[in-house]
């Protein structure tokens, strides 16, 4: 008996290389989380110029870079990830109430939530057997690893299931990152990113890939319009929804915010990105502010319309407003082609001819069509669909649709699920807030873009940062009573 008891005991204070990396400062407080983050959006740039490659033989040194920052991030956090397993594998040897092969092959590690995201990772790899640009797909498939394993380590970090086999939810851990530490990473990485956009623009824009015009006469930059667009719409609605959870606090940050990302959201000309910036914050004002603000604030608007109509009874210089507003909205179309939702009508129903082609297993992960390339839009290229389900559908099949689907109803379960059984002012509820204005703002998006299912950009490396988030919160079993969850506060 005497010489068990020493062995449990050693087990327990010995664990092994398994809290070796755990032991590092910048690993303790997420440091390396926001450089992970920083280094996939530095993925998003390229240069101006520069011909997309697509195939091994035409890789250039920036692909090779854009891979090299893959592989890194999948190594590092795959080493993490396998060393935090043998840690809780330990602990439950040493403790006795589980056995390691039951705690591995039922997926104890993990969530509900990222499991379906495995599985569809799982099969967008198998897609490598029969996808005409293997190169093209296997490199995009090492992004998905990249942002899943992202969002597993969030899940781990936050949740506290990465130190002890018996912590559960949020708050259960003092040693686990709090949320918000997250999300203000990310929250950085999104201006920073928008604050190199926007420097670029003021000083070569030529360069930047925020004029439109230069964009569409096949000059790209080092960015795509859109693609700045949303990041900037993505930045301006977190600065107001952690305002608007704080009660109107730290308006300084909000102040520098919208001097970075607004700019560049009115530069790039993306009505989308403005059109679900202005939804998200709307419906952040809505649902997060106390009713005296949200009084002051419908106040001061009806303050302003009433100078408004002084200043102008005849409504003329409204009337001009708009007429640029309209011009501005309209990036010069025709009342057809904005019918077409600028050309998109055209593209889908291609899609759906490629669709037809491969219905059960698609393509091949991130491939639109049988031969890798088809003509759109004056163009033969690999094409993205320009909608998230398409994108799925096409690449991935009808095999990959329905993991899909599989996920994202996992997701949206769980999200009502937080919202409906944590208390008002909760850490978990103000969480849910977040993640459900974020929801809107993506489901949004993905109607014209193929935004977290196609290449990585800072939209998708905070979705999958959300995923994690929104895994940890409901870590919790069902046994968590109420009281437990309101024990943490903003």
């Amino acid at each position: 008996m005497m010489s068990d008891s020493i062995s449990t005991r050693a087990i327990r204070v010995q664990p092994g290389i398994g809290w070796e990396l755990h032991r590092l400062p910048g690993v303790r407080n997420g440091v390396d989380l926001f450089v992970a983050a920083s280094l996939l959006a530095l993925v998003s740039f390229s240069l101006p110029g520069r011909e997309v490659p697509d195939s091994a033989s035409s890789l250039d040194s920036i692909a090779l870079i854009k891979v090299a920052i893959r592989i890194g991030v999948v190594a590092w956090f795959g080493i993490l990830l396998v060393q935090e397993i043998y840690a809780q594998v330990l602990d439950r040897v040493a403790r006795g109430n589980d056995s390691p092969a039951n705690y591995l092959f039922t997926l104890k590690w993990t969530s509900p939530i990222l499991v379906p995201w495995m599985a569809y990772a799982g099969w967008s790899f198998l897609s490598l057997l029969w996808t005409p640009l293997k190169s093209v797909s296997a490199g995009q498939w090492l992004g998905l690893a990249a942002m899943l394993l992202f969002a597993q380590i969030i899940y781990m970090r936050t949740s506290g299931k990465s130190r002890s086999s018996e912590s559960t939810g949020l708050s259960q851990d003092p040693t686990a990152l709090p949320w918000q530490l997250i999300i203000s990473q990310i929250g950085w990485v999104l201006f920073f990113y928008s604050l190199f956009v926007l420097v670029i623009h003021l000083i070569a824009p030529q360069h930047s890939g925020l004029d439109r015009d230069i964009f569409q006469k096949g000059n790209d930059g080092f960015v795509q319009p859109t693609a700045a667009g949303a990041t900037a719409s993505l930045g301006l609605v977190l600065a107001v929804v952690m305002l608007s959870l704080r009660g109107l606090k730290g308006q300084t940050w909000l102040v520098a915010t919208c001097l970075v990302h607004a700019p560049v959201l009115i530069f790039s000309v993306s009505r989308a990105a403005l059109a679900a910036a202005a939804l998200c914050i709307l419906l952040s004002c809505t649902l997060l502010l106390g009713r005296q603000v949200r009084g002051l604030l419908i106040a001061a608007i009806g303050l302003v319309m009433l100078v408004a109509i002084l200043i102008d009874p005849g409504f003329e210089l409204l009337g001009k407003a708009l007429q640029g507003t309209s011009q501005y909205v309209q990036r010069g179309q025709t009342s057809a082609q904005l019918r077409a939702v600028s050309g998109r009508a055209e593209m889908w129903e291609a899609i759906w001819k490629e669709i037809a082609k491969s219905p059960v297993v698609g393509h091949g992960y991130f491939v639109t069509s049988e031969s890798g390339q088809f003509l759109m839009w004056g163009s033969r290229a690999n094409h993205d669909a320009h909608h998230v389900f398409l994108q799925v559908l096409v690449t991935t099949g009808l095999i990959g649709a329905l993991l899909f689907s599989w996920a994202m109803l996992v997701a949206v379960y769980r999200l009502i699920r937080l919202l409906w059984r944590t208390p008002h002012g909760s850490n978990g509820r103000n969480l849910g807030w977040l993640l459900l204005i974020l929801g809107v703002w993506y489901l949004g998006w993905g109607q014209g873009c193929t935004t977290f299912v196609g290449p990585i950009r800072p939209e998708s490396v905070l979705f999958f940062a959300s995923l994690g988030l929104l895994a940890a919160a409901t870590a919790a079993g069902p046994e968590t009573s109420r009281a437990e969850l309101r024990g943490c506060q903003l």
